[in-house]
């Protein structure tokens, strides 16, 4: 029988990862009012009730702090409860699935301390007096009710820049609210105070207790006690223990398993641009080694070359004579460093790292993963040289990855089979890329990426000048370096827009992401060179768009992926300057269309673009043949 309860239970048991990420890596606003809770619990508490306890880590934390008491946590979510009953077991902490406000908790005691975290705003207002009336049944002479939640400001925020990504607030929580709750369960409201957290008055904390024995002054005092919470090192250890999980900042993936060595060679260390091939590195759930220098890799993850001292003081010698040597001796190298690091599976980053080292993997019978990224796939210089041999590497391949579903049409034209290719785009750290408000920032725009051809960066110019001439007091940011740099800032000048471009060169992805805090929205002209090269998909596109930023791009590779025409953003053709800079115009012009767009571009990242999915289906590809 469906309840009108259904789909809060079913939001909540989705919501555990996220709950599991902010538990690990600390949530301030979370801890605070975990602390806010330990503070007030009365300190001979015989028995006390987590209402809404989530995963469990509130429970734990009373339960570590007040070891002669009772806990009980409870949630209507059977998802939320399973995390917590494996994860927070111990003697005297017990969780149970169940809606106080459908059925009657069978207790035969009654609770000291009632601790509710961010649930009395999610009960609906018809059923408020139901609530407080089981509240009243259940709660002890002298007990106290302790809770948080978010406070009036705060939840019109929550549900203006984040609505479909929350569970509907249905209460406003005031005072009025509090007293009505405190008189209800024959209280008083003891302590009511705003917390700054984040945003100045976003939290309320509230202490309601039966009987108050004590005056102000002496509750005041009872504040001034500290709990210190669990260290992050012992959170992620029990989460790796006892669910078999691996947590990172924006959600979670399976755990470390140091007993499957894989293997990542690409040909030098990840460029600042390469982010995607870092975070295969540190993400992938299993012992990774790393070799690189070269499409044959001579280096190893530390540093050390993997051919031995004689070979390389006689390569050069042995080379004039033949490269036939040389080579035998260094696939033999890379032969012996899998067989004796027992590696299962080698993740070749780009088509020409796959293509030389597929006849080794081939003879140490360990399966390839071949990624391909962008010009690998498109370049005619790589296509007439590795490209050769690509029709080969589709057959000897194990797995072939495409970042875009045009690349993937792409490499099903050349040759790879239809079982083989995946799709699979990088994505973006949507911890770290997050909470723009293009509606209130000013008519600055960002486009990011390498000043090469395939970006196109001359036509973003030549577009944002003919948004300068309707909208003076437009702004530029173009973040990056490259071989067009100083061509590009010549031509800003020679465009008389010199004084509203700022050319920034080179970023980290913290400044990238800080950048994105300010402006309207971001730009992206990409194209096909004459040479065929073109773009993957573009990382900085699917960063904007978790930023919550609109996206005004060409109809090129992956952004067709990402950018959905006229919901997050604005697609032109390759080439098309004038329209580009009339999407510009019309997001300058309209704050209210810049929020809209960017806030269903980060909602449609979070569904599908995230660096968690993405790093999770690498491994899935990768897991399939170990």
């Amino acid at each position: 029988m469906t309840t009108r309860f259904d789909p809060t239970r079913q939001y909540y048991d989705a919501f555990s990862k996220k709950l599991l990420a902010d538990y690990v890596y600390g949530n301030l606003r979370v801890e605070y009012a975990i602390q806010h809770a330990l503070r007030w619990i009365p300190s001979n508490a015989q028995h006390i009730l987590d209402l809404g306890c989530g995963i469990g880590c509130s429970s734990w934390e009373i339960k570590r702090h007040f070891p002669q008491a009772s806990v009980l946590g409870i949630d209507i979510s059977t998802g939320m409860i399973e995390v917590a009953s494996q994860l927070f077991k111990t003697e005297g902490l017990n969780y149970l699935v169940h809606n106080v406000l459908e059925n009657d908790l069978n207790i035969d005691y009654s609770f000291d301390a009632i601790i509710m975290l961010d649930v009395y705003e999610h009960i609906p207002q018809d059923l408020n007096d139901k609530l407080n009336t089981f509240l009243g049944q259940v709660l002890q002479r002298n007990g106290r009710i302790i809770l948080t939640c978010p406070s009036i400001p705060h939840q019109h925020f929550l549900q203006r820049y984040l609505p479909s990504g929350l569970q509907p607030v249905d209460e406003i929580i005031s005072a009025e609210v509090m007293g009505k709750l405190a008189r209800q369960v024959d209280g008083e409201v003891v302590y009511y105070s705003y917390a700054s957290i984040g945003h100045m008055n976003d939290y309320l904390h509230v202490v309601i207790e039966r009987d108050p024995p004590y005056t102000t002054k002496g509750s005041v005092t009872q504040l001034q006690k500290s709990f210190k919470l669990e260290e992050q090192d012992m959170r992620e250890k029990r989460v790796n223990s006892h669910l078999g999980l691996r947590v990172t900042p924006a959600g979670i993936t399976l755990a470390k398993n140091k007993d499957v060595t894989i293997c990542i060679v690409a040909p030098q260390q990840p460029a600042y641009s390469e982010t995607f091939i870092r975070l295969h590195m540190e993400r992938l759930p299993a012992n990774v080694r790393f070799l690189y220098d070269g499409w044959l890799p001579r280096r190893r993850d530390d540093g050390k070359y993997l051919l031995p001292l004689f070979v390389r003081a006689f390569q050069k010698f042995l080379s004039l004579i033949s490269h036939s040597p040389v080579t035998r001796f260094h696939k033999s190298a890379l032969k012996r460093f899998w067989l004796k690091n027992n590696v299962k599976v080698v993740l070749a980053e780009y088509g020409p790292a796959g293509v030389a080292v597929m006849d080794v993997c081939r003879q140490a019978g360990i399966p390839l993963v071949v990624h391909f990224f962008g010009a690998d796939a498109y370049e005619g210089q790589i296509l007439n040289d590795a490209g050769r041999r690509y029709p080969e590497l589709f057959q000897k391949a194990a797995a072939i990855i495409a970042v875009s579903n045009p690349m993937k049409q792409h490499l099903i034209e050349m040759g790879a089979p239809i079982d083989k290719i995946y799709w699979n785009p990088c994505g973006a750290d949507t911890d770290l890329f997050k909470s723009a408000d293009p509606e209130n920032a000013p008519p600055t725009f960002l486009a990011i990426g390498r000043f090469v051809d395939k970006k196109a960066p001359h036509l973003v110019l030549l577009a944002f000048q003919q948004v300068v001439q309707e909208i003076p007091d437009a702004r530029l940011i173009m973040v990056g370096d490259g071989i067009l740099w100083e061509s590009s800032k010549i031509l800003a000048r020679s465009l008389n827009i010199a004084h509203a471009v700022d050319f920034l060169g080179h970023k980290s992805h913290p400044d990238l992401a800080a950048l994105m805090q300010n402006v309207r929205g971001f730009i992206q002209h990409s194209v096909q060179t004459s040479s065929g090269d073109s773009e993957g998909t573009p990382v900085a596109v699917i960063e904007a768009s978790a930023s919550g930023l609109p996206v005004v791009a060409t109809r090129h590779g992956g952004i067709v992926d990402v950018v959905i025409e006229g919901k997050t953003g604005f697609l032109v053709d390759e080439g098309d300057v004038k329209g580009m800079a009339n999407y510009i115009i019309q997001l300058a012009r309209t704050p209210s269309l810049a929020g809209q767009l960017g806030r269903a571009g980060q909602e449609n990242v979070k569904q599908n673009f995230s660096i968690t999915l993405t790093i999770d289906k690498l491994w899935e590809i990768i897991e399939k043949h170990i």
